[in-house]
């Protein structure tokens, strides 16, 4: 191993030039490889229960909420297999929601542990597949799966469109809505919207001119409106000194439909009944539930969840190429997307600050202990193309990067650099103590091979059972110990043949620059004599 290791050394060395430019192009190629890869905001946590939350339309009776949710309940069982338990909670949105709108309801599913499946039991993932195709079953339903409570996932992406004018907010809303549903199934799936349709009302309208016409008025009109359906206090009696109210108002069979209002009258200033349908008639609406609003605008969201294995920057631009080649640009609408990918975005950019310190940091500590500025650039290089390793570990697995990768990065920025502060070192003392600057290099190699390859192979198969078989609740961890995994393994390869090639380059350089100072300062001498 030493004989062959020391000949490869050599070999290294004598083309040194052409081996970086290699090393630099596979890096390059490795950043590449990031587009095909694909870049998630975190992993999905494992979980047990698959909870499918069910919104009927404003105004569902409960009664039919839960014979919707008891249908889902049946159908879905006749399927799935290795349910635990099943359970429905009607009258609200969810199992930890506060909502109690008689049209939400819950059907939760259950699951064994892992450790007691038997073969061709469903998992969470494998229930959520078959539950999909029943998304569709039910007119007029909306279902869509709850948040998992142990994922850090803020649950897919968010399409917000803003909008002053509340009309041109809902048909843009619904347009974009549409849209997705019909042309974005390769992308995304469980699209929803919370735009509330609102409750059912009836809005009577009042021609003022006939109105005044007729010698009324609209403080008599609303007033005989508003007695005839919510009362009028027409007396008081006293029993046992408590005051009770005598209220006149339409009996309820006069005033279940509609079409009662017509046989409401007002009486003119000439003592004359009126009909309210001489002046007046009535239209059905829908009054709006909630209005909101972010930064003072006025706006709605369109939640979508990227299909699995979609990376989060394909789905973002998929979308929003759709929404711009089928809604016209208006400039009082605004369309973007956050959720996740917002999310991502600032993880990003926040991390990279982290990690740039953090180099910073080991720079430091590696300048006071070589005593020298120039040493620590050589270790520093092992950082970005152990990069190559993390790439190629994540292809091989076909893994996605996500934010918890960043972390595992920045771990192995304090680890990658151990070996080759060790190998740098032990060079430096080869050199003060006589030997040439090919000497050193070849000779450090091979007295640290030993102890680079035991340091190296104790953390990299400590981290190989979380890496690729980790159990039920820590695949979410998985992508630290993965990318620490790849990172170490191609970074200590590149620590034993890329440390003697750049301490040659850089100590080669240092030493012409030192002889032709030598020769000036001899030509010097030699001229003063």
């Amino acid at each position: 191993l030493d004989n062959g290791y020391t000949r490869c050394v050599k070999g290294v060395l004598r083309h040194k030039k052409l081996f970086i430019f290699g090393l630099v192009i596979l890096f390059f190629l490795s950043i590449t490889t990031i587009k095909f890869v694909g870049f998630i905001f975190m992993p999905e946590a494992a979980s047990n229960y698959v909870e499918v939350e069910i919104e009927m339309p404003k105004g569902t009776t409960l009664d039919i909420t839960n014979q919707v949710a008891q249908s889902l309940r049946t159908t879905a069982l006749q399927e799935i297999k290795g349910v635990k338990y099943s359970g429905i909670m009607s009258g609200g949105s969810g199992m930890w929601s506060a909502d109690k709108s008689t049209n939400n309801a819950s059907v939760i599913f259950a699951f064994y542990p892992e450790s007691q499946r038997e073969p061709g039991w469903d998992s969470e993932k494998s229930a959520k597949k078959k539950l999909r195709k029943y998304f569709n079953m039910f007119p007029g339903a909306n279902m869509k799966f709850a948040a998992n409570r142990n994922s850090a996932s803020t649950g897919g992406l968010s399409v917000d469109i803003k909008c002053d004018d509340l009309n041109l907010l809902r048909d843009t809303s619904r347009k974009v809505e549409r849209l997705l549903k019909e042309q974005a199934g390769d992308l995304v799936t469980e699209i929803s919207s919370d735009l509330e349709e609102g409750l059912p009302q009836a809005e009577i309208i009042v021609d003022r001119a006939k109105m005044y016409e007729l010698g009324l008025n609209v403080y008599n009109v609303g007033s005989e409106i508003r007695g005839a359906i919510n009362g009028t206090t027409a007396s008081r009696y006293t029993d046992k000194g408590n005051d009770i109210d005598v209220i006149v108002r339409l009996s309820e069979k006069d005033a279940s439909r509609l079409d009662d209002l017509d046989q409401i009258s007002v009486v003119n200033s000439q003592g004359l009944r009126v009909p309210l349908s001489s002046f007046a008639h009535y239209e059905q609406t829908l009054a709006p539930v909630t209005i909101r609003r972010e930064n003072q605008s006025r706006i709605v969201h369109i939640s979508v969840k990227p299909l699995l294995g979609k990376s989060l920057d394909v789905v973002q631009s998929g979308v929003m190429k759709i929404i711009n080649d089928n809604i016209p640009a208006d400039e009082n609408v605004r369309i973007n997307i956050t959720g996740d990918y917002e999310e991502m975005m600032k993880a990003v950019v926040n991390f990279t600050a982290i990690i740039l310190m953090a180099m910073i940091l080991v720079f430091v500590v590696m300048a006071s202990q070589f005593e020298s500025l120039l040493d620590p650039f050589i270790v520093l290089l092992t950082i970005p193309l152990s990069f190559i390793g993390v790439m190629t570990i994540y292809a091989i697995t076909r893994s996605q990067l996500s934010i918890v990768t960043v972390m595992g990065i920045l771990v192995l920025v304090g680890t990658i650099v151990n070996n080759g502060i060790v190998l740098v070192d032990y060079t430096n003392l080869l050199r003060k103590r006589g030997l040439s600057l090919d000497e050193a290099c070849v000779e450090a190699a091979k007295n640290r091979l030993r102890p680079i390859l035991m340091s190296t192979l104790t953390t990299v198969i400590s981290l190989m059972p979380m890496a690729f078989f980790p159990g039920e609740g820590s695949a979410s961890m998985q992508p630290i110990s993965l990318t620490v995994f790849g990172g170490m393994t191609f970074g200590s390869l590149m620590t034993l043949f890329l440390m003697p090639a750049v301490y040659h380059i850089f100590n080669s350089r240092r030493e012409r620059l030192a002889a032709k100072r030598e020769a000036k300062a001899l030509k010097k001498l030699e001229g003063r004599k």
